[in-house]
């Protein structure tokens, strides 16, 4: 019989959906487990609608909106932001980088969850 120790939950609080711990099998195995249900599949399958939309057409997304999947993407695939804000001329990667840098501290699960949601907002 194994026993599960949970060390952590989603940030919504299920439980269900995310299992990082130590499976003990008897008292001498101990084997690592990193399981996080579909998020990341339905993430990326995110990641694949949105950059699959059109330029032009009947479904598209405003620069803004562009820019908050930018800063989600980093966030849920990097890490929170790092290096230095680009300078002053450099106004397009600035602008990218301040997006993604508010974004600090942020969970690659929640940024992931944001993604999802973000997508279901396009219209």
């Amino acid at each position: 019989m194994a026993a599960v120790q949970l060390n952590g939950a989603l940030p919504n609080g299920n439980v269900g959906r995310q299992l990082n711990g130590t499976v003990k099998i008897g008292q001498q195995q101990q084997q690592q487990i990193d399981v996080h249900d579909d998020i990341a599949d339905r993430f990326h399958a995110a990641v694949k609608i949105i950059h699959s939309l059109p330029k032009d057409g009947p479904l598209t997304t405003s620069n803004l909106t562009k820019l908050r999947f930018y800063a989600l993407y980093k966030q849920a695939t990097v890490g929170s932001c790092k290096g230095s804000r680009p300078g002053f001329w450099n106004v397009v990667e600035r602008v990218k980088w301040d997006a993604w840098h508010r974004l600090e501290g942020m969970s690659e699960h929640e940024a992931m969850r944001k993604y999802i949601d973000g997508l279901r907002e396009v219209r």
